[in-house]
């Protein structure tokens, strides 16, 4: 486990930086860069239908898929894009969580097998009641 809570606060980094971001023109700065042909994949269903429709009354043909950012190879079941294939900036933000998260997994699993056992530190006891309660909130705010 993560006894430093540096898992975190990389989080916090991560949403923090996601929050100072909106409203910035992420999401037009992306249509206006698209041409027809392309596809744009999205972590959430909602957003995809709703840059469809932006990009329809524009005149693009653009292919808007949903994609859990836990799995990305399932891109590849897919047929290749006639144009590009761009990443909306909700998905990539929630890959990167996702991946801090398994980075914390991870060390915990390693911290595991590797040893005999014993108690976990007390600050790693602290860090996984706090992990605990972010996930709380997460649910809380999703």
């Amino acid at each position: 486990m993560d006894q430093y809570g540096i898992a975190n606060g990389v989080r916090t980094v991560v949403r923090v930086y996601e929050q100072m971001s909106r409203g910035t023109g992420r999401t037009s700065r992306m249509i206006e860069a698209l041409k027809s042909g392309d596809r744009v994949v999205f972590a959430d269903e909602r957003e995809a239908r709703r840059v469809k429709h932006i990009c329809q009354d524009c005149g693009l043909d653009i292919e808007c898929v949903t994609m859990p950012p836990e799995d990305p190879g399932l891109l590849m079941h897919r047929p290749p894009s006639i144009g590009r294939t761009v990443f909306d900036h909700s998905w990539v933000m929630a890959r990167y969580v996702y991946c801090i998260e398994q980075v914390g997994r991870e060390i915990a699993r390693l911290e595991k097998a590797a040893s005999r056992g014993g108690e976990a530190p007390e600050s790693q006891m602290t860090s996984t009641r706090m992990m605990r309660e972010q996930d709380r909130a997460q649910l809380f705010f999703k």
